[in-house]
């Protein structure tokens, strides 16, 4: 439990930092303390200027990928592919 609350806060974080600076500002991860909204099944909502805003358990997977991509890229370099 412990484990899975560090891994949230890592890959969201991650992606709260990111992905803004990665899209120009046009993806956003929500805040924590935002209010519910409805997201679509993927866990997106665009806004009315047109930045699509993801939900945090979206954001949370989105950090996750992006360090496992890290992962395996330093494996593959320290492996010598």
């Amino acid at each position: 439990m412990i484990m899975d609350s560090i891994l949230d806060l890592l890959g969201y974080t991650t992606t709260r930092l990111l992905l803004p600076l990665v899209t120009f500002g046009k993806v956003r991860a929500a805040a924590v303390t935002e209010d519910e909204y409805s997201y679509n099944w993927l866990g997106a909502r665009r806004e009315k200027d047109g930045t699509v805003v993801l939900d945090t358990s979206t954001a949370g997977w989105i950090g996750y990928i992006f360090w496992l991509f890290v992962l395996a890229v330093v494996l593959s370099v320290v492996r010598g592919f």
